[in-house]
């Protein structure tokens, strides 16, 4: 196209202005369509940014709660696992300490126990306390693999039942065996941890929710749609792709509700969540739409104004071009400061001069931002320089190449070098010969594309210093790169001092082990130096008692044989406390019947009472269950304790023996209390109390009663003896029994002591003791016996002789383990009695090839039974663990050797006597039948007390009277009582006042009928 008719500025003005129509006009589209697609770029990258962030976050938190859980997991005490009142106050002090973890678990702090029972909890919520939890997912997870775990989300099982998602560390015993559960639940209705997810807002409507891989809605701002799996497959194309896909990112999709938004999503490294966020569209290009009409409107502004500019500005201003050329032309060659161009005119010659002169300007600014950046980064580098040099660790660093290039004083101090001696010289010169082959190694292999193990963590190397000398460092490496090259920087301390501390801390671990196992070879020597003897001394005194005697010679040997029991008793709680603090004392668990275990109890001490003429009383409330499984021979010795400290210290009145539940909460006093109905659990925690008349304990005493080597005073001391070992003993039994113990005390009035164990409740009842324990209660016949007593010592092998005497048994002997075993393969023997300390061959390895000879011959085991003088667990395990079948610690009781002979012989040697029987009949603790008329004149009394409580129709009294005959009766031999007593129980239960007469009857009667047989 060609213009014609018009001068030179309009054809230029023209086609300027043309051309620039089409080019501002496409610059416009372009810019448009670019923009549009930088802009929705932009929000989808912020969105995802934003996202990602919140994502990071949370999986940091959910780390560092996993930590921390675990890291707790890992200081519950595991003694106490079975005391929930201590666990409970255990639990309360950990949170109280440890404040951080309510801000993590925010819907509190749980502990469970192996089966599943909250036994701790923080804060106490008694919706979940004491429950069972085990169908919990997380719990049979955890308790499975014995890893930590983050549950699903589900309701809580406290109100408000706000859904939660609870973290889990499991707790291992010694064994490596899951005792416990710790959990820590988090709220995901609160604004706080995983909640606080619903409060983010993207805009004003965009939000973020919160989605497992299940598709169920975790946290939403929503609340009714938490726990709902809300969006269907298919409906949410980038939701089901989050899922199926593992995609992460953003993009434009439909919600469920048909909402069009630019979702966003990313997955959790820790779990199979997926943190999403919808932003909708309507929203997010909102303010690019309105940028669009700006648009266009000021393009087509600028447009028609460009073109007015331009035709009127081309006519008057392309004259000063030549001015504008010859200003610029000056100025490219001005050499030092560069001047302003000065136009007048306007336009674009105007503009380009106005451009020109900011365009200097900018160049002016520039180069002094770049002075003051420059002295910026100066003062910078001096103020690191001078940290590096000031720090008290050695900072080095060297390049690819392993050429040091920094050397800070620190490291000067400790290689022995000024930092000029080492620089630019390899880092080996500060290594031993035997380090630079491997470092060099582990350099190139990282730099050939591999990782070093070194990089991020401490460890400790050699140094050699100037001098040639070596020493521990601590070093950790970091790596910097530079672009075109890298360097590593290292952070060295010299941990010499800490190495010879280490060093002595193992020389001081190393002697206290030693010293604890000379403890324990010198608790073993002196168990068995003092019960040798001992056992010759009471043995023979007993035998001494069966000769015939005169009253004087009699009372005699009756104080040597009770200050001999005094002596091995005084011996017994010596070895028991050595034990305890050395930590050799270990608990059975076994089952036993409790009622059994206190009529014997009672039946021991009742001599001791009647002596004194006090009444002793034995009470099991009804609703204690009787068949437990715990420690009976502890507890046996706590009681007999407790009850021995009590008669010793009463000179008249009574002592009260009460076992009851102990229920968390009701007050710790001697009273009964009603009995409360509960379900029956796997465990019970009982509660046994000795209430005395005695002398009491002053208050300023009380505190240091259980305290070895204690007494309320040294007057205690002398006039009633006794070692003050007792109660420290039962103190040490009762805790590690997993209770605790306790006094309350009147001076004059009397004391009370009480403690508490937990014992698990057996499901079936108990078996009966063997027959021949049965058999040293009564008159029983022992068929002959071939035994072999194997023994180094000629009196204890007379004094076993002797106590055997009158029994039909057939006693050969040998005096070490070699002889007894060549017996043993020649003759046939029913019983061996072996001792253990011998010369030629001990007992252990007699016991060991006699056991493997029968295997060899196929021979039927025969009963061992181990006699020695050594009393600790340990010794008694290896006595067993050789092979025999009992053990016996001297010094032997008559009745004790016979029960063990009778019960392990082979084909059980006891028989019930029958007409015309021949056989040595044994008959053991005729004491009771002192106490016979007493406790006799008990039950007349208690039939007085129940007459009494029929009028004021008090069953609870009755009842309780009824058990205590139940339990009572069996011990003196008196079946028909028992059974009367178990009858006045149930009747009381049923109220049943005709039944409760009926029996009152038929006990008066029986108690007249036997009146002048025993009184």
């Amino acid at each position: 196209m060609r213009i014609r008719g018009f001068s030179l500025k309009t054809k230029m003005a023209t086609v300027v202005s043309v051309l620039f129509l089409f080019i501002f006009a496409g610059g416009a589209i372009m810019f448009e369509n670019t923009f549009e697609e930088h802009y929705k770029k932009i929000i989808a990258e912020q969105q995802f940014e934003l996202v990602s962030k919140v994502a990071k976050d949370i999986d940091t938190q959910i780390r560092e709660a996993q930590k921390i859980l675990i890291a707790v997991s890992k200081i519950i005490p595991l003694n106490e696992l079975n005391n929930y009142p201590a666990m409970q106050k255990h639990l309360e002090k950990v949170v109280e300490s440890k404040f951080f973890l309510k801000t993590y678990f925010d819907d509190g702090i749980l502990l469970y126990s192996k089966a599943g029972r909250v036994i701790g909890e923080v804060p106490y919520s008694p919706e979940r306390y004491g429950k069972n939890f085990s169908h919990r997912e997380f719990l049979q997870y955890t308790m499975k693999t014995r890893l930590p775990y983050i549950s699903k989300p589900y309701r809580s099982a406290k109100p408000p039942y706000d859904p939660v998602v609870m973290f889990t560390a499991p707790i291992f015993n010694k064994k490596h065996e899951v005792v416990a559960v710790l959990g820590g639940a988090v709220s995901l209705s609160k604004d706080t941890t995983l909640g606080g997810i619903a409060t983010v807002r993207i805009g004003k409507t965009g939000y973020m929710y919160l989605y497992n891989t299940d598709r169920t809605i975790i946290v939403h701002p929503d609340k009714k749609m938490i726990l709902q799996k809300d969006v269907p497959p298919g409906v949410n194309r980038l939701f089901d792709k989050a899922i199926n896909e593992w995609f992460e990112g953003s993009g434009e999709t439909t919600t469920s509700k048909g909402l069009h938004v630019i979702g966003t999503f990313k997955r959790f490294w820790n779990t199979d969540w997926i943190l999403a966020a919808n932003y909708p569209i309507k929203e997010a290009y909102a303010p690019f739409l309105r940028e669009r009409w700006y648009m266009a409107g000021y393009t087509a502004l600028g447009i028609f104004l460009s073109i007015l500019i331009i035709l009127i500005v081309m006519r008057r201003n392309l004259s000063p071009l030549s001015a504008l050329a010859s200003q610029a032309e000056a100025i490219g060659r001005a050499e030092e400061r560069l001047q302003s161009v000065s136009v007048e005119t306007g336009g674009e010659i105007g503009a380009l001069a106005f451009s020109f002169n900011e365009m200097l300007e900018r160049l002016r600014d520039r180069e002094a931002s770049l002075k003051t950046t420059l002295e910026d980064l100066r003062e910078r580098e001096a103020r690191i320089s001078s940290i590096v040099n000031t720090t008290v660790d050695g900072i080095i660093t060297i390049d690819e190449n392993r050429i040091i290039e920094n050397f800070n004083q620190a490291a000067e101090k400790m290689f022995g070098y000024n930092a000029d001696e080492v620089t630019g010289r390899s880092i080996s010169v500060l290594m031993p010969e035997l380090h630079e082959s491997r470092h060099d190694r582990h350099v190139q292999a990282y730099l050939n594309g591999g990782r070093h193990k070194g990089l991020g963590a401490a460890q400790e190397v050699l140094g050699r210093r100037k001098d040639g000398s070596t020493f521990p460092i601590e070093l950790s490496v970091s790596e910097a790169d530079l672009g075109d090259r890298r360097i590593f920087t290292g952070i060295l301390r010299d941990i010499t001092e800490r190495k010879k501390g280490e060093e002595e801390l193992q020389k001081a671990k190393e002697a206290a082990e030693s010293a604890n196992q000379a403890k324990s070879d010198f608790l073993a020597s002196m168990s068995h130096e003092i019960r040798t003897p001992m056992n010759a001394i009471i043995g023979m005194a007993e035998l001494m008692m069966e000769t015939p005697l005169n009253d004087e010679q009699k009372r005699y040997i009756e104080i040597l044989i009770h200050a001999g029991d005094n002596l091995l008793n005084i011996i017994n709680d010596i070895l028991d406390i050595s034990k305890i603090e050395a930590g050799y004392l270990e608990l059975e668990s076994t089952g036993f019947n409790l009622q059994e275990l206190l009529d014997k109890a009672y039946a021991i001490m009742a001599i001791r009472a009647n002596d004194k003429g006090i009444i002793l009383d034995c009470r099991v409330l009804p609703d204690v269950p009787v068949n437990l499984i715990g420690d009976p021979s502890r507890l046996r010795q706590v009681i007999l304790n407790l009850l021995g400290n009590a008669i010793k210290f009463t000179e008249e009145g009574e002592v009260v023996l009460v076992a009851d539940k102990y229920i968390a909460g009701i007050p710790d006093n001697d009273i009964p209390q009603p009995p409360i109905q509960y379900p029956q659990p796997e465990e019970v925690t009982l509660r046994f109390s000795v209430r005395d008349t005695g002398i009491g304990i002053s208050e300023d005493k009380v505190n240091g009663i259980f305290e070895k080597f204690t007494q309320a005073d040294s007057s205690t001391t002398r006039r009633y003896g006794g070692t003050g070992l007792g109660l420290a003993i039962s103190k040490r039994l009762v805790e590690l029994m997993g209770g605790r113990i306790w006094v309350t005390s009147i001076v004059g009035a009397g004391s009370t002591f009480y403690f508490t164990a937990p014992f698990r409740i057996q499901k079936e009842k108990p078996q009966s003791e063997p027959a021949a324990a049965a058999a040293i209660s009564g008159h029983e016949t022992l068929r002959p016996l071939h035994i072999l007593l194997v023994d180094d010592s000629g009196d204890n092998r007379l004094l076993v002789q002797s106590l055997l005497k009158k029994t039909p048994f057939t006693i050969d002997t040998a005096d070490n383990g070699k002889a007894a075993v060549e017996k043993y393969k020649s003759t046939s023997y029913d019983l061996i009695l072996m001792d253990i300390q011998m010369p030629v061959m001990d007992g252990y390895t007699a016991t060991k090839e006699i056991r493997a000879w029968e295997q060899l011959n196929n021979r039927v085991p025969t009963p061992v039974i181990a006699l020695t003088a050594y009393a600790l667990q340990e010794e008694i395990r290896k006595s067993y663990d050789a092979g025999c079948s009992g053990h016996l610690t001297k010094p032997i009781k008559k009745n004790e050797l016979i029960g063990a002979i009778m019960a392990h012989a082979r084909g059980s040697g006891v028989h019930k006597q029958g007409p015309g029987d021949n056989a040595a009949v044994i008959t053991i603790n005729k004491d009771l039948e002192d106490l016979i008329p007493g406790y006799l004149e008990n039950r007349r009394k208690d039939i007085a007390s129940i007459k009494e409580a029929l009028e004021k129709d008090d069953f609870e009294v009755i009842r309780i009277l009824g058990h205590s005959m139940k339990g009572s009766g069996g011990g003196y031999g008196f079946n028909a009582i028992t059974e009367i007593g178990k009858k006045i129980d149930e009747a009381a239960k049923n109220m049943d006042k005709k039944g409760i007469t009926e029996q009152v009857e038929e006990l008066s009667a029986y108690l007249h009928n036997i009146k002048i047989t025993y009184e």
